[in-house]
């Protein structure tokens, strides 16, 4: 899994990690930072957002949790990569390393994640789940696919040229509406379809 889709896996038996491979050096393990509520996660297969940036897909089996991640749609910033060196209590000198270790991991969408977590998961628990099990019933993340319909359109201008600039925004909006309103259905739907928008700092 490592080799296939670049990001660093682990497994571990009653909490306690047996087994570290990653095909990027980092120097210390991101996941440190978060392996608690990592391991905490008591269902079958699910995922962990951390700082709002980084995805870990979770795969449990019996005594065993296989972990894959740390993953990021959008590029990380120095600032938010210093400061995980520095909780992680990474020596200045090893920081710069740490940096280049973190921007060469695979830029994978949240989706895309949870996807790899359930071909695990089907390998291992012989389980075949769908993406709108995992995304609509973790309900402690906070990431949920918008409803989008994307269809070529002519180039835009004015106001509607600004609105597709932060169409993120209301993405969100839209997921927030649907939140209150009690949508189910609408959340259910929007979580099949992959976004097409690039997500930007604002995002989380």
């Amino acid at each position: 899994f490592a080799n296939m889709f670049g990001l660093p896996v682990r497994l571990h038996h009653r909490k306690q990690q047996i087994y570290y491979f990653s095909t990027v050096a980092l120097g210390a393990d991101p996941m440190k930072l978060c392996a608690e509520q990592i391991l905490s996660l008591e269902t079958s297969i699910g995922y962990y957002v951390h700082l709002n940036v980084f995805y870990y897909g979770v795969v449990n089996c019996r005594d065993y949790c296989f972990a894959i991640g740390p993953a990021s749609e959008v590029g990380v910033s120095d600032g938010v990569i210093q400061q995980l060196a520095s909780l992680l209590g990474m020596d200045k000198k090893t920081i710069p390393f740490f940096q280049s270790g973190v921007n060469a991991l695979s830029g994978l969408h949240l989706d895309t994640v949870i996807q790899i977590a359930i071909l695990f998961n089907y390998a291992v628990n012989r389980e075949m789940r769908d993406i709108t099990d995992i995304r609509i019933q973790t309900g402690e993340q906070k990431r949920i696919a918008g409803e989008i319909l994307s269809e070529e359109a002519p180039p835009l201008s004015g106001e509607s040229a600004y609105r597709s600039k932060i169409k993120p925004y209301y993405i969100e909006a839209d997921i927030v509406r649907k939140v209150r309103c009690g949508d189910v259905e609408g959340l259910a739907d929007g979580a099949t379809k992959v976004p097409s928008v690039t997500a930007k700092p604002l995002a989380p």
